[in-house]
Order: structure tokens, then sequence, then C-alpha cells
């Protein structure tokens, strides 16, 4: 009972969700020990008994969940658009990946912002900034801080060591 359902359930139990939630996404360990469910707003890691072990809030319903890398990293589809990969041990996010529809650019960053992407794909991203009360904010696409961001070896290396800050140093 865990698709599109309020009232999902665990050999019979039910597992609890925030009001108005709803569960989209099932993805479970090989060996069983554990599984992931996601929902209109989180990512919750659950044990084999049903103790949530960490939760994430999404940006968008996650209507797809996958493990792999031995059950190591978790990849989400998110209703807004984006690929996320996860840290299994913590639910910390390592990588996010947005897809164009129409002409197939595509952009993978980090979450401190370092980044890889197809030929122009790094327009497709960048940053606000606010300047303070009553001062415009700014926006500087990625292909603008290219020089200090653009960096396919960090991101490679964040999913390879599962983490970004030993990736960066």
């Amino acid at each position: 009972d865990w698709k599109d359902s309020r009232n999902p359930l665990l050999r019979g139990q039910p597992i609890k969700l925030k009001q108005y939630e709803d569960s989209r996404s099932l993805a479970i360990a090989v060996d069983a020990k554990h599984f992931v469910l996601g929902t209109s707003w989180d990512l919750r890691s659950f044990d084999a008994q049903g103790k949530q072990l960490w939760e994430k809030a999404t940006t968008g319903s996650a209507w797809g969940v996958n493990l792999v890398a031995k059950d190591r990293l978790l990849i989400a589809a998110l209703g807004d658009g984006t690929l996320r990969w996860l840290r299994m041990s913590d639910g910390r996010e390592l990588l996010a990946a947005f897809i164009h529809a129409k002409d197939r650019r595509w952009i993978a960053w980090t979450p401190k912002g370092y980044y890889t992407s197809s030929d122009k794909g790094d327009d497709l991203i960048g940053w606000h900034q606010n300047r303070g009360w009553g001062r415009v904010a700014e926006f500087a696409f990625a292909h603008e801080r290219r020089d200090q961001f653009r960096r396919p070896d960090i991101v490679k290396a964040a999913i390879e060591m599962l983490d970004e800050d030993r990736a960066i140093a």
C-alpha cells in the first residue's frame, strides 16, 4: 500500500507520514535491511523494522528512487525536473543534475556549486545573490563563474568518495 498512499504499511503496520503527505516511490536494498520511501515532500530511509533512519526534504515530489553502487547511493527523480544523488548512510546530497527536455543540454552540480555540463549546459543554472534590504539582487549564470566552479574532477570524485568535502580537498 505504498504507491500514491497517505497510509503506507510495513508488515501491516502504518509508516507515519506528515499530514497530507503522499508516498510516491520505493526502493528496497538488495539485502532487504533497509528501504527508502519517496514522498510528496521528503525522502525517508527506514530499517527493515520500519524505524526511520533519516529524512531529507526535497524540492519536489520524489517520483522515482533507486539504490545503486551496492546500496551506498540513492538516486531520486524529483518533480522539479532534477535527479539527486544522496549518500545512503545519512541522506546527505552529493550531486544534482538537470537535463533540458527540448535540446538535451545538461548540468550536474554539487551542493557547494562545483559543476560539469554539456556544451552551453552552464546557461541552465546560476547563483542568486541578495544585496541587502532595498537593493536589487544579482544573478550570475554558472558560465560567468566557469573558471572557479567548472570542476568535473570534483563532481566525479564526490560521487566516487561519497563525500564532497573530501573530493574538494
